[in-house]
C-alpha cells in the first residue's frame, strides 16, 4: 500500500483531534493487535521530533473492528509546538509488517491568546 497524502493543520494551544477510517476493497481494516506511531519533524530528515503520537503514549487510539485511527493531542502539548513540519503515520501489525498509511505537511497556526 502506498501512503496517502494529507496535510494537517494544528492550532497552537488548542486540542488536536483527528479521526481517520482505514479501509480497502473489503471494507474497514481490522486493526486487532496493531500499534501505530506518528512523528512530526521540522524537515523530513531532521533529527529533532517536534511531537510524537503513538499507541504507546496514548495520543493514538485504534478502534480495531472499524479501522478507525484517533489522533489526540492536548492543548497543553500543542502549545509546545512552535514550528510547522512534516509527518507520517505508520502502522505495525502483529506479524511485524510495517505500513505507512499517510504522510504530508503538518501546518501550525500560531496562537495569539496565551
Amino acid at each position: 500500500m502506498t501512503a496517502g497524502l494529507y496535510n494537517f493543520t494544528c492550532e497552537q494551544g488548542v486540542t488536536f483531534h483527528r479521526t481517520l477510517v482505514l479501509s480497502d476493497a473489503n471494507g474497514p481494516l481490522n486493526l486487532t493487535g496493531f500499534s501505530a506511531r506518528m512523528q512530526v519533524r521540522k524537515q523530513i530528515d531532521a533529527p529533532e521530533v517536534l511531537i510524537e503520537l503513538s499507541t504507546d503514549n496514548g495520543r493514538i487510539t485504534l478502534e480495531v473492528n472499524t479501522g478507525t485511527v484517533l489522533l489526540d493531542v492536548s492543548a497543553e502539548d500543542t502549545a509546545a509546538i512552535h514550528r510547522p513540519g512534516f509527518y507520517d503515520l505508520t502502522l505495525y501489525n502483529p506479524s511485524g509488517e510495517v505500513v505507512r498509511v499517510i504522510e504530508g505537511q503538518f501546518f501550525l497556526r500560531k496562537a495569539v491568546t496565551r
